[in-house]
């Protein structure tokens, strides 16, 4: 144990302070190139040790060190409430007692007092009852203790230190409300509170907030005892789980839709700026955020919280498109799901559609805003007769998603792929709506209209590269790594089964080696909606490996699968709909060779970041977008010098790995391609690159800070390293000193565990 411990105290020294086990004397320094007797190959040699640690099932495992804390206090409902009535009804004072089992980390809470007052744990509770969908209007819960914000004298606008904002419907709970259940197990308590007021025959909702706890344990009930018989669930937390992983807000303790409604309900408005806090006004307008026609004239919308802090949504970009209300509002697990077809008001249509006016006076005529249709509405009660939920579900449909299911890409072969050989792609077209047996069901896409469209609305490409292990595409032609790409619509050849073959303008090198992968990407077009103009149709891309020196082909790895992506995106379709939902495609392109240098201008001082050139390694770029800050967004350059310019606002937990990884693949591993960051004098040669190692690259981008980069570094990681041959003469400085990887901290093929050497 001793001879263990002792090892366990080096590790982390020795870790704690970067050392290198090859040489644990004087270290040189990261600044100084390291000699060279030879020339060095393309080949980056990396010597990063992350594996030593974070590989999966060592010491500090990527995979394991990602996960959401769920909480650590469980709180369930159990049994029924039980309501102590006064024999005199219009006395108005009235007791609820609610059975409450508690543990934390799967074990009985035995002294709640412990919890509440040394733990400094609050722990509160809402009651609201459920009203009637009347006049047209929907139901709501109905705070029992809803309070109103009060600010200083003044116009609408941040409030003076001085104001108060009592919004909140919850009551804050003591140790003399709850009692021990003596004749229960440990762990089981009595919650008991009155109050004086009036109980109406409705549905009633409790629903609890203990700080740290996993969820917002709620139980619905009827103070007569009757049965049930209307409720409300229009979202599923569930639902907002899927972008948002772990929803807790104010502060991290409101987890489930099912509490926050009991406060976010009408008449409810923020005294700062005026806008509603209902739910399904503010929910609405949050998440439309820089779409909303208010915002897109100027205005902005916020929404101010606790002790005066602005949270302005006007730069909220929804992943996918705002008619996806499905993907919110389930009606196939909830009746009420079903609300936004059924149930139409002027206040959840408006919150969207906040250019429509309700109520007079008329907006002028050069108002962005417009009066309603059919006059101003004092209510909701005709809602529902003009919109139907058939006109409802049409007007949300999405047409080009609607006319994508006639098509479906397929790559069938690939021929003639050998080094030296110029491959021949085989491909079709096919409408899936059609039998197998059906003559038209193969397109021909040299005489169908979708594939006629002039001026780039109608594309078909098949793009070719290699190899799968890393791609670098390196003999295609197409600089800085980019595949070969072939104009299916103007080279290919029909063959008399109705499938397609192009034959590839280039040759694959003589010293590739591994398997390659054609894809078939592009758009149809056609006119969706009937405005005389033809939209691009996002199909879902076809590819298929091919051997070229391998027996069999060989895939390349898979790391993210599209149904993670597509819980937030609905669908993925990038580059003017050409790219869609297949990540083996997008990887081709956006590989560690890949910068985005063809397409910025030649003067970085046209550009945002002042960049000569940004990386578009897809474990670079992807990380990058999605955890990228307003202050200091991410700039990348696309297919015609467009400026692309994300700014974050990414709804997930960034920790969450899970998410996006496909399991295991988070954890380091060896072999994964090095990221150019600078192309050197000739972009078409990775010889003269700039470039930062595989896991410093990747974990860097949400590890910015200088001890992160220290620790990579110290461990064999760098973020600018010079190319793997001398610098050229010419005076060229592309941005970073002319250095060579660091030696690092040594790896070995069977390190399993960090002990190996340190134990």
């Amino acid at each position: 144990k001793s001879l263990w411990a002792t090892g366990l105290l080096l590790f982390f020294s020795l870790s704690i302070l970067g050392c290198d086990s090859q040489d644990l004397g004087e270290k040189e320094e990261a600044d100084d190139p390291i000699d060279q007797e030879e020339p060095v190959s393309d080949e980056r040699a990396v010597s990063e040790a992350c594996v030593v640690c974070h590989a999966g099932g060592n010491l500090a495992e990527a995979e394991a060190v990602h996960q959401i804390d769920p909480g650590n206090t469980d709180v369930a409902i159990e049994g029924n409430v039980v309501i102590k009535e006064p024999v005199d009804r219009a006395e108005g004072k009235f007791t609820i007692k609610l059975p409450l089992t508690l543990t934390r980390n799967g074990e009985p809470i035995s002294d709640l007092g412990d919890l509440l007052i040394n733990e400094d744990i609050r722990f509160r509770f809402t009651l609201a009852y459920l009203t009637s969908e009347t006049n047209g209007d929907a139901s709501y819960w109905q705070s029992y203790k809803m309070g109103k914000e009060i600010r200083g004298p003044g116009e609408p606008g941040p409030a003076p230190d001085s104001a108060e904002q009592d919004q909140a419907g919850y009551i804050s709970v003591d140790t003399t409300m709850i009692t021990d259940d003596t004749e229960a197990e440990e762990g089981k308590y009595v919650l008991s509170y009155k109050f004086s007021t009036d109980w109406p025959d409705r549905t009633h909702r409790i629903a609890f907030q203990i700080d740290g706890n996993k969820s917002n344990p709620y139980y619905d009930f009827r103070p007569d005892n009757e049965p049930i018989t209307e409720t409300r669930k229009v979202a599923a937390t569930s639902s907002c789980n899927e972008c948002h992983h772990d929803l807790g807000v104010h502060g991290g303790g409101r987890k489930e839709i099912a509490y926050c409604v009991t406060c976010h309900i009408p008449d409810t408005a923020d005294a700062h700026s005026g806008n509603s806090l209902d739910m399904k006004v503010m929910i609405h307008k949050i998440h439309r955020g820089a779409n909303l026609p208010s915002v897109e004239n100027g205005e902005s919308y916020t929404i101010w919280g606790y002790r005066n802090s602005a949270h302005d949504y006007s730069d909220v970009h929804l992943p996918m498109d705002i008619r996806n209300c499905y993907k919110c509002h389930d009606g196939s697990t909830s009746k009420d799901g079903n609300n936004w077809k059924s149930v139409p008001t002027k206040e959840a249509c408006g919150s969207c559609h906040d250019n429509i006016k309700f109520e007079l006076p008329e907006p002028p005529l050069d108002s962005y805003q417009r009066m309603h249709t059919e006059g101003p509405r004092e209510d909701n009660s005709l809602c529902a007769d003009c919109h139907t939920a058939n006109r409802i579900v049409s007007a949300h449909r999405i047409p080009e998603t609607d006319a994508a299911k006639a098509f479906e890409f397929d790559i069938q072969s690939v021929k003639n792929a050998a080094p030296g050989q110029r491959p021949q792609v085989t491909f079709a077209v096919i409408d899936p709506t059609k039998s197998e047996d059906d003559p038209v069901r193969f397109y021909d896409i040299q005489a169908d209209a979708p594939f006629m469209v002039p001026e780039g609305a109608s594309r078909l490409a098949v793009i070719i590269g290699w190899n799968t292990e890393n791609y670098d595409n390196q003999g295609s032609g197409n600089d800085p790594a980019q595949p070969v790409s072939i104009d299916a619509l103007a080279e290919a050849v029909r063959n008399a089964d109705g499938s397609f073959t192009v034959t590839s303008p280039v040759a694959i090198p003589a010293d590739v080696t591994g398997s390659g992968t054609a894809a078939l990407e592009g758009h149809p077009a056609v006119d969706v909606d009937g405005d005389g103009e033809d939209e691009r149709i996002p199909v879902k891309n076809d590819f298929q490996h091919f051997a070229i020196t391998d027996d069999e082909p060989q895939k390349r790895r898979e790391v993210a699968d599209i149904d993670g992506c597509n819980d937030c995106h609905v669908s993925l379709s990038l580059h003017g709909n050409n790219r869609t939902d297949a990540p083996q495609v997008c990887v081709i392109c956006h590989n560690g060779n890949a910068t985005d240098i063809a397409q910025r201008p030649d003067d970085p001082a046209l550009t945002e970041d002042g960049r000569v050139e940004q990386a578009i390694d897809f474990k670079f770029l992807i990380h990058a977008i999605h955890s990228a800050e307003a202050n200091d967004p991410l700039v990348v350059y696309g297919y015609g010098g467009t400026e692309h310019v994300y700014r974050g606002h990414y709804p997930g937990k960034l920790e969450n790995c899970d998410a996006c990884h496909l399991p295991g693949t988070q954890n380091p591993s060896p072999g994964i391609q090095t990221t150019a960051v600078g192309t050197g004098d000739d972009i078409a040669s990775p010889a003269d690159d700039r470039y930062a190692t595989p896991v410093a690259i990747t974990c860097g981008v949400c590890h910015e800070n200088e001890n992160a980069e220290l620790h990579m570094q110290q461990n064999g990681g760098g973020f600018d390293l010079g190319p793997p041959v001398q610098p050229s003469d010419d005076g060229d400085d592309d941005g970073g000193d002319e250095i060579f990887q660091p030696p690092g901290h040594p790896t070995s093929p069977n390190c399993t565990t960090a002990f190996e050497c340190h134990g």
